[in-house]
């Protein structure tokens, strides 16, 4: 069980991520995992506490840090699976700006530091596992360029590979991002001698089922993630989402129904009408990349700040699908049906995995 990193939150209100992560890679009894930039976010001595307290196995090989010139993890490790030895180590790309962890550490040369490394990993293991934080195409050029890398775990808006790639000799996986996925590597292994033969990707559907432990540490973080972003920066946002006279913005569906009454019952049938439910039943009702997608106008001018200010621009409203209400008069002229990319925008496969436009069309349209 590995994890080519990024698992920590991107914004202030998600600091209490990285530590559940850590715990549950410990629960679930992870081998290893290497950090991405969002490790970070909070300053790398902050992380490096957290991870030694939940005795969280990280292997980095070209992270130093600055002021004393030694490496912040250990570059590798062996694990012994079923008899074979495993070697798996860690690598960040030197193009990836580390935040405020920027000045106190040097990133060294991946590509020099794989060379190096990978001969010296192949001589006391079987197989040879790199969890590369560097994007697909740097690190598949990395892999590419260093023979005696088995298996190839990319990191840092990976992209969800279903089946994994070939490269001579090295199996490429990905598995997505958001943890909506479980990716497995599979390695053929005959008198000593190991081979890469394969990965394949396990979208994790609501019947795969779920550990009533970890589930009740992920609804405690997200009640924890939801309540902070409630009550932070509402004021800024209110002011920023404020339009401004004579400029575009949103009108709310009030000033729809009059004239389109027919299509507003209609609407009220629909999942549309209930979608800001969904997520307060769910104590998501404040975490952006939730809200976004069953709101109408998300951060945008006289769209939904919040369920107490701005409470009539819940679910997903005429003006989602049919643009902004200022701007009738432009768009009334043109076909009603909003076009599938409009829709995919939210019904995306990391949302909606079985999304299908036409099915899904019949039950809206109006």
């Amino acid at each position: 069980m590995v994890d080519a990193g990024d698992w920590s939150g991107a914004q202030p209100y998600e600091d209490a991520k990285g530590p559940f992560f850590m715990d549950a890679m410990a629960m679930l009894n992870y081998d290893a995992a290497t950090v991405g930039e969002r490790e970070f976010n909070y300053g790398y001595k902050l992380f490096l506490d957290q991870a030694a307290k939940r005795k969280l196995v990280i292997v980095q090989a070209n992270l130093r840090d600055k002021a004393s010139g030694k490496l912040l993890f250990k570059p590798y490790i062996l694990k012994k699976k079923q008899g074979v030895t495993v070697a798996i180590a860690g690598l960040i790309s030197r193009t990836i700006p580390l935040g405020v962890a920027q000045d106190s550490t040097i990133v060294d040369d991946p590509l020099a530091t794989a060379q190096k490394l990978v001969p010296e990993m192949r001589k006391k293991a079987q197989v040879v596992v790199l969890l590369a934080h560097m994007g697909r195409v740097d690190a598949e050029d990395l892999a590419s360029q260093v023979p005696g890398i088995d298996v190839l775990v990319v990191g840092h808006h990976p992209g969800l590979v279903l089946t994994s790639r070939k490269l001579a000799s090295t199996v490429s996986v990905a598995s997505g991002e958001q943890g909506q996925n479980i990716g497995e590597t599979f390695i053929d292994c005959d008198g000593g001698k190991c081979t890469a033969r394969e990965g394949k990707v396990t979208i994790l559907m609501p019947e795969v089922g779920e550990r009533a432990d970890i589930a009740q540490l992920s609804k405690k973080l997200e009640d924890a993630v939801n309540d902070k972003n409630r009550h932070m920066n509402q004021t800024n946002l209110a002011t920023a989402t404020t339009p401004h006279p004579g400029a575009p913005h949103y009108l709310g569906q009030d000033a729809c129904v009059s004239c389109h009454q027919p299509q507003y019952e209609q609407w009220r049938t629909t999942a549309h009408a209930h979608a800001f439910d969904t997520l307060v039943k769910q104590s998501k009702d404040a975490t952006p990349e939730c809200v976004q997608c069953h709101v109408t106008g998300w951060t945008k001018p006289g769209g939904f700040v919040s369920s107490a200010s701005s409470g009539g621009m819940s679910n997903v409203q005429c003006e989602v699908c049919h643009g902004m209400g200022t701007a009738h008069d432009m768009f009334s002229a043109k076909p009603a049906a909003p076009p599938e990319s409009l829709c995919v925008s939210c019904h995306n496969p990391t949302n909606d995995p079985s999304w299908n436009y036409s099915a899904k069309l019949a039950k809206v349209v109006h």
